[in-house]
């Protein structure tokens, strides 16, 4: 029992732990690892190409507002280098692309000693130092993705959770109530901080995400116990009428975020294991909160003061439909959204990510057409005893790839052509293989060094970045012309795994959130005993997420590596009120007032908050996140309308509480 002038100490307490984790966090770094949105596999698969053929990542910078004549900036470009990349003028490669250029091009390759981080610290300082650079490749894609999410946590969180105190305190009508019911989430955000810096030293784009989310639940917990406390006169008599409802929204959304965490994208994974794991802890913290501010402040709760907008909105809200308005609604939701989902745009082209009046992807596909494009497919073809006239029929095959795709190729053959043109001006392989390994010596190593003679034979195919429908095309007509030479290829690289992976994604993330739902409705049916219960569970969830596919469709969203784990989210997130609603639907005793109040209120309350939270997400230009609140925002306001319009009368065919 603890003792009642310890209470001010332990509130105390908690401030100050808070605000250490948000100060503690405000240093952590933002990255997005190359390899970080692959498979398991592929990564595997990925790390065992590079350290067979010593891959090393590649930027392209160009300009077009230097004069070709002027050499300094080369100098320039390899100072600022330093010990990290090696740059190459694309002048002196021009024979590989045999292209018009309009500015000055180079090749910014980075050193076998060099780590990813330091590499994008190079391209970082370059940027910074030259701005009339225009820059291209994955390593450039994944700074830019870096400095992005870190805008998140810097100018979007602030803004958000400013936002909803504001919002929080005209709805609940007092500072105090407002301050008592925010601290809760802003505590889950400042721990999910701390634990991602310990636990990951770093966030990225999917896991910066998870802050809000906890934010997000807590304060919705939070408002349906203050809201009961109002109704009962009495805080400490909510958190004991709504432990049941609590206890079964923590395991359920337990389960909808610990799905996520079996993914075989690494960033997703992180997600499900750090968001599960804190919704556990972060409600234990708000229980306690909650507990001891009910000692500290009762009379909070003895008068029902309430905001005008209380009363009107929810009593409108507190008559469920019919049961053929909602069989209506549910053929014309299942229609609609059947005919729209095949028709929502998939985005794996990362660089459509970016704000469109940055121009990011038309300077990058300007740069793929004038200079030198993205490796977007890694060839490997068997080698045992390589000979001229072997490689010349490699290099035949080449020939035909370029000039059927209208892609380029960097290779062994590429690359000996090359030299071979700045020393007797002819652009084709010498006729022995004497010469040929002598050309090939000439090659800068930082380039050449990637593609041995050994047992395999490396062809790194070069184009603009493209969307996983085109890629597909192309590997198909690719797969066609190799097979044509009879040769047994193997396929690799990095943006190859990624297009791999991002496909895949959609596909799992979707199995994710119905095994979830599967999951979640089953703990239903053994709670509550009711086959009823079970089908109701499966209705109110699965028919949000179709109902949200024509607007999808309307506002031009896109299923991309943010918005598709916005169903496994919405379902825990949905579920949290079914079960609140429920709870309140067995009570013998159940009152119109304590339904409005108790129930429909926070339900609506944290339902629109939350969604106007997401809804404001649609400011930010960064594509994923604009485009994951505002699909999440539509998915949680549906939610709220089945939860209220459907699920009482589904649950009792008709609600009947007494006055």
């Amino acid at each position: 029992m603890i003792r009642p002038f310890l209470y001010p100490l332990l509130l105390t307490t908690y401030l100050i732990f808070l605000v250490l984790g948000l100060i503690w966090t405000q240093d952590m770094d933002q990255l997005n690892e190359e390899t970080i949105f692959l498979t398991k596999d592929g990564r595997i698969a990925y790390q065992d190409f590079v350290s067979g053929f010593n891959v090393v990542s590649m930027v392209v910078a160009t300009t077009s507002t230097v004069r070709k004549e002027d050499t300094s900036l080369l100098n320039e470009l390899t100072a600022a280098c330093n010990t990290n990349c090696h740059v190459h003028s694309l002048e002196d490669l021009n024979p590989l692309r045999l292209k018009t250029n309009p500015g000055l091009g180079f090749l910014i390759v980075a050193a076998e000693e060099s780590t990813k981080i330091n590499f994008k610290n190079s391209i970082k300082k370059m940027g910074e130092s030259f701005p009339h650079l225009s820059f291209s490749g994955i390593p450039y894609t994944n700074l830019l993705l870096d400095q992005y999410s870190k805008t998140i946590k810097k100018y979007l969180f602030p803004i958000l959770f400013i936002g909803i105190f504001l919002i929080l305190t005209l709805f609940l009508s007092t500072l105090m109530e407002a301050i008592i019911c925010f601290v809760p989430g802003l505590m889950s955000a400042s721990l999910s901080l701390s634990a991602t810096k310990i636990f990951f030293s770093s966030s990225n784009l999917v896991t910066s995400i998870v802050p809000l989310l906890l934010f997000v639940i807590q304060l919705s917990l939070v408002l349906h116990i203050h809201n009961t406390g109002k109704e009962l006169k009495s805080l400490k008599s909510a958190l004991k009428d709504k432990y049941e409802p609590i206890v079964l929204m923590v395991i359920t959304t337990f389960i909808g975020f610990g799905s996520l965490a079996f993914s075989s994208l690494e960033a997703i994974s992180q997600f499900g294991i750090l968001s599960s794991s804190l919704i556990l802890i972060s409600t234990l913290l708000t229980i306690l909160w909650l507990s001891v501010v009910a000692k500290v402040f009762p009379e909070i709760w003895f008068f029902r003061r309430r905001a005008k907008i209380s009363y009107k909105i929810p009593m409108s809200w507190s008559s469920s439909w019919s049961l053929k308005k909602i069989a209506l609604f549910t053929v014309c939701s299942l229609l609609l959204g059947g005919l729209a989902l095949p028709r929502i745009p998939i985005i794996t082209d990362a660089s459509r990510y970016f704000p469109p009046q940055l121009k990011i992807k038309e300077k990058m596909d300007e740069i793929a057409k004038h200079y030198l494009g993205t490796p977007i497919l890694e060839i490997t073809l068997p080698l045992a005893d390589p000979n001229i006239l072997q490689l010349k029929q490699i290099a035949e095959l080449e020939d035909e790839i370029k000039e059927k795709l209208g892609v380029d190729i960097i290779s062994a053959n590429s690359l000996v052509k090359l030299a071979n043109f700045k020393y007797t001006g002819e652009d084709k392989l010498p006729p022995h293989m004497l010469s040929y390994f002598a050309l090939k010596g000439k090659v800068p190593p930082s380039i050449n060094d990637g593609y041995p003679l050994e047992d395999q034979y490396r062809i790194t195919i070069l184009f603009k970045n493209i969307n996983v429908d085109i890629y597909e095309e192309m590997l198909k007509d690719i797969k066609k012309i190799i097979i044509g030479y009879k040769y047994k290829a193997h396929f690799n690289g990095l943006y190859y795994h990624l297009m791999k992976a991002q496909k895949q994604m959609i596909g799992v993330l979707f199995k994710s959130f119905f095994l979830s739902l599967l999951l979640i409705s089953t703990l239903s049916l053994f709670y509550f005993k009711s086959f009823k219960v079970f089908f109701i569970f499966l209705a109110v969830n699965i028919i949000p997420v179709f109902a949200s596919f024509p607007l999808l469709y309307l506002f031009g969203l896109s299923f991309n590596i943010a918005t598709v784990m916005t169903f496994s989210i919405s379902l825990g997130l949905i579920v949290d009120s079914s079960f609140h609603i429920i709870h309140a639907l067995n009570k013998p005793n159940l009152t119109r007032s304590y339904y409005i109040f108790g129930v429909v209120t926070p339900v609506l309350g944290a339902s629109f908050l939350l969604s106007l939270c997401f809804f404001l997400f649609g400011l930010n230009d960064f594509l994923p996140i604009k485009q994951f609140g505002l699909c999440l925002g539509i998915v949680i306001l549906w939610g709220a309308l089945l939860d209220l319009k459907v699920l009482p009368t589904l649950y009792n065919h008709k609600l009947k509480p007494r006055d």
